[in-house]
């Protein structure tokens, strides 16, 4: 293996294409040594850890995170709601962590079902349900 790592990529567990051990197998493919797992808003789960430390193949992995700074400006956000950390080698127990994901998942449902409110208003046909699977 290489010294290439990649320390932000995200997984299905937020806007990601791959599962963690996907992303795992497809950096072995590319030469990656190392990646840390830097979901939206989102640490992995107890069982995707248990997982993640069984897992015996070459590339190694670290928990991380990419928290959103503030709301949306359609819940309240302030004037640069899109600015993210990234932060490395996080506890994914962590008390704080996990909170502030559950809040980021409220406010991202809450802006969610604004917008398809907002949608069905001009005329569109679409439902909550629609806007969940699309995402």
């Amino acid at each position: 293996m290489t010294g290439i790592q990649t320390l932000h990529s995200h997984t299905t567990a937020s806007d990601g294409q791959m599962t963690h051990l996907e992303v795992l197998d497809c950096a072995k493919e590319f030469g990656v040594s190392a990646v840390t797992f830097t979901d939206h808003d989102m640490l992995p789960s107890p069982e995707t850890i248990q997982i993640l430390r069984s897992y015996t193949g070459e590339v190694k992995w670290i928990s991380g995170i990419e928290i959103s700074s503030g709301l949306p400006k359609e819940l309240g956000g302030g004037a640069y709601p899109g600015l993210h950390i990234t932060g490395l080698f996080v506890d994914p127990t962590n008390a704080k962590l996990l909170n502030h994901c559950r809040l980021a998942k409220e406010a991202r449902l809450k802006r969610m079902q604004k917008i398809f409110s907002n949608l069905q208003g001009l005329g569109f046909k679409i439902t909550e349900e629609d806007c969940i699977a699309a995402s």
